[in-house]
């Protein structure tokens, strides 16, 4: 089982959210079949509105989809680029620092943290 916790970033809504291993969808797919607001466009990975931080629960590191080209661009545009490049080129997902798009990164087999922005359905 695979837990992933979302949790906005004034920390006023969380939900944890308990899936099979192996599950390989989406952050914001996840997000979307359970409620959490994760503020969405383009659900492409183009417009960069689903931006979220992801971190590990444990002390292991996580193993999200690789952030390809496109991911990267949309990124660098908005500032967002954080992590370290492995020898291939793709940034590793495997920080507590790294920013995802919830469209574009698909959860592995390891417990996450997923912070969002605030603000979508707070109140």
């Amino acid at each position: 089982m695979v837990t992933i916790r979302f949790v906005d970033e004034r920390e006023r809504n969380t939900q944890s959210i308990v899936l099979p291993a192996g599950t390989s969808r989406t952050v914001l797919a996840i997000a979307k079949d359970h409620g959490v607001p994760i503020l969405f466009n383009c659900e492409a990975g183009a417009c960069g509105a689903c931006i979220v931080r992801v971190e590990p629960l444990t002390r292991s590191p996580v193993s999200l989809s690789r952030i390809d080209a496109d991911e990267r661009a949309v990124l660098d545009a908005i500032g967002r680029t954080t992590g370290r490049r492995a020898a291939d080129g793709p940034r590793r997902a495997d920080r507590a620092d790294c920013d995802r798009l919830a469209c574009r990164c698909v959860v592995g087999d390891e417990d996450i943290l997923v912070t969002y922005p605030a603000g979508l359905g707070d109140g």
